[in-house]
């Protein structure tokens, strides 16, 4: 009898260790479990290069963006901002977007406006098809057209950018044909066609911005601001769009 009540207390304390075995192993796994999730929220920031800032009826809308992927979007009246009732709304605008900046992380952004000063890097070396065109003409034109949207007089925001037609160009060349390369048969002089979907004042307008190729090189874009400022006014004209609202500062 003895003998059992020994047997039955060795086998309580062995039940015991193993209990206190799992629940040691349970704890760590759950440690493990919370760390790696502190690691996912980390690794969720998302970098933006760009803000836009436009006016709304309780104050400011932010948006930031990745080119033109859209990461966030951040109502002022719903953040601790306070506009400057002494300063016009151009001034309280950037202000706002100051606050943003400072501010990013909040909404799991990481701000850095170095990405749109990258150098051009073309994709293709040679252009067979209309969508290689496209490709490579919509790295190049971004940076150029957030640039120009960021200076712009009108609160404007880019939304998207598309090749809609590339058209071959009239050459002399005895080599070319159709616009292409008689050997080859890849594009060597063309014009490019591309719809440019932008918002302002909530409003929704496309534009055509136009550019072209020459020996098979795809041109960077020359635009100034002035240029853009009157383009932009000519296509809010032909849509119809008026805007009673402050313009930017140069």
């Amino acid at each position: 009898m003895a003998e059992r009540q020994v047997v039955m207390a060795n086998k309580k304390n062995a039940d015991a260790t193993t209990v206190s075995e799992v629940v040691a192993v349970a704890t760590e796994n759950v440690s493990r479990e919370t760390t790696t999730t502190k690691e996912d929220v980390t690794m969720k920031m998302e970098r933006a290069n760009r803000i836009t800032i436009s006016t709304t009826e309780n104050g400011f809308e932010g948006r930031f963006y990745r080119t033109h992927k859209l990461l966030a979007t951040v109502n002022s009246d719903s953040t601790e901002f306070k506009a400057d009732e002494s300063s016009n709304a151009t001034t309280n605008r950037e202000m706002y977007r100051n606050y943003l900046i400072e501010h990013s992380a909040e909404w799991q952004v990481e701000y850095n406006p170095n990405k749109q000063e990258q150098a051009w890097e073309r994709k293709y070396n040679r252009y067979d098809t209309d969508e290689q065109v496209a490709e490579d003409t919509i790295t190049l034109l971004t940076d150029t057209i957030d640039r120009l949207a960021g200076k712009c007089k009108h609160d404007i925001e880019i939304e998207g950018m598309e090749v809609t037609a590339v058209t071959p160009k009239e050459s002399t060349l005895t080599y070319v044909e159709d616009g292409r390369y008689m050997k080859s048969g890849a594009w060597c002089v063309a014009d490019i066609e591309v719809t440019i979907t932008c918002n302002i004042a909530g409003q929704q307008m496309d534009m055509l911005y136009r550019m072209e190729m020459k020996s098979g090189q795809i041109c960077k874009p020359k635009m100034t601001i002035s240029d853009w400022n009157e383009m932009v006014g000519k296509e809010m004209e032909l849509n119809g769009i008026e805007v009673e609202q402050e313009s930017k500062e140069a």
